[in-house]
């Protein structure tokens, strides 16, 4: 679903713990490629927005996974 969002775009998920194991998932995954905002954090329900930014290139640390075409 992530891959698919246009840039500005963002989803949210609602989860009965903290979703801290996808957040790092996505670090691994897409590194710079996304906002990860709490809207919601517990004690019994985790909501979080997910948003697909830019990739950062001019910061020289480039993903590697789009050949340098932001």
């Amino acid at each position: 679903a992530f891959r698919a969002l246009a840039v500005g775009d963002a989803f949210d998920i609602v989860n009965d713990h903290d979703p801290m194991p996808l957040h790092q998932q996505f670090q691994a995954q897409a590194p710079g490629q996304f906002a990860w905002d709490y809207v919601e954090s517990g004690p019994t329900r985790w909501q979080v927005s997910i948003k697909k930014i830019a990739r950062r290139h001019a910061s020289g640390n480039c993903c590697g996974q789009c050949g340098g075409e932001a």
